[in-house]
């Protein structure tokens, strides 16, 4: 199902975006929020 699979990737990218958020300093956040 598309949309259970695109709420699966959403989900792994918030994972992803608050534990680099944690990790990289506040320039390398902006940058992937840029993205």
């Amino acid at each position: 199902d598309f949309k259970s699979q695109k709420f699966e990737h959403h989900f792994s990218y918030s994972i992803a975006l608050s534990v680099s958020r944690r990790k990289a300093k506040p320039v390398q956040f902006s940058r992937i929020h840029l993205l």
